[in-house]
């Protein structure tokens, strides 16, 4: 029988694990990490290309000026008369 007194003994123990869990899941993932390095670069790849091709797709569709033709059609001149309903009789009879 051992004569050494413990002096401050837990109150309860933990139900999780502590530290000694929290250590082998860490092993665990640097082993991960260095074999399978390789997978994980190319779905970082992947995913950056990705993300990438979203964000110029969006840009580019966004910035596009709608064509010409959708608003005037083959037309190549546009008037643009406003006023009261006599008002706009005149300046399409005068076009």
């Amino acid at each position: 029988m051992s004569a050494t007194a413990v002096a401050d003994r837990p109150a309860e123990r933990l139900s999780d694990g502590g530290v000694p869990a929290r250590r082998a899941v860490i092993r665990w993932a640097v082993r991960l990490l260095r074999r399978e390095w390789r997978q994980q670069l190319l779905i970082l790849a992947l995913i950056t290309i990705a993300v990438g091709a979203t964000v110029v797709a969006s840009t580019v569709a966004t910035d596009t000026p709608a064509p010409i033709a959708g608003v005037l059609g083959t037309a190549q001149d546009a008037a643009s008369i406003s006023g009261t309903s006599a008002t706009i009789n005149a300046g399409i009879t005068k076009l």
